[in-house]
């Protein structure tokens, strides 16, 4: 889960980059040139450990330096011939549960075939996932140091900042469907307070004369 979310977060940012440097200039620019060193470094992290962690495979705890798929393979081969065997045999309750026996011990090999392919990924995902958040702050590190808005007009013809800000806010500049901030601002403005007054009525006291 911690490794879906950085990968997001990066590929999100990346993204971002991108939209602003073609909003700029759609030319080569600074902005792009730095987007695109951060993706070709991803790419070639991700062949190394790759390439590093690919033949990797499980070790059998019972024959010392032995792959555990080598292992799997062999008993996958002694209970073929012992499936022969239940085939030729007369005795119906024994073939019965020799086929039982069978059955469960092919459901765990094949269970345990998926060891080397989740160590591969284990260990992958571990060793990737430093790189990815070192990548991730150095987005953080550019956009913070480096003036990423123009100061010349001609970059930016028909937009200004607040429109900018106003299109990342509402999703427009990454590609998603606007929101109309007008609706936002009517749902998040503050109500009113009601007060509630109690109404005390006077009793009047009318004068008395005698008859």
């Amino acid at each position: 889960m911690w490794f879906h979310n950085i990968s997001r977060s990066l590929t999100d940012k990346l993204n971002s980059l991108w939209k602003l440097a073609e909003a700029y200039q759609p030319t080569e620019n600074e902005i792009k040139q730095f987007a695109d060193q951060i993706s070709n470094s991803w790419t070639c992290v991700n062949r190394q450990i790759y390439e590093k962690y690919s033949k990797i495979r499980m070790a059998s705890r019972t024959l010392h330096g032995v792959p555990l798929s080598l292992l799997l393979d062999k008993i996958k081969k002694e209970i073929f011939l012992l499936k022969q065997i239940c085939e030729s045999a007369y005795d119906h309750e024994y073939i019965l549960k020799g086929y039982k026996l069978i059955n469960e011990s092919e459901e765990l090999i094949n269970i345990l075939k998926k060891c080397d392919s989740k160590l591969q990924q284990y260990l992958s995902i571990s060793n990737i996932t430093p790189h990815l958040i070192k990548l991730e702050s150095a987005i953080d590190k550019y956009v913070t140091n480096v003036e990423l808005l123009p100061t010349k007009k001609s970059f930016l013809p028909d937009l200004n900042i607040f429109s900018l800000v106003a299109k990342l806010l509402t999703g427009e500049l990454l590609g998603y469907e606007s929101i109309d901030p007008n609706y936002v601002l009517i749902e998040n403005m503050p109500k009113k307070p009601v007060f509630i007054i109690k109404n005390v009525k006077r009793k009047t006291i009318y004068p008395y004369y005698p008859t």
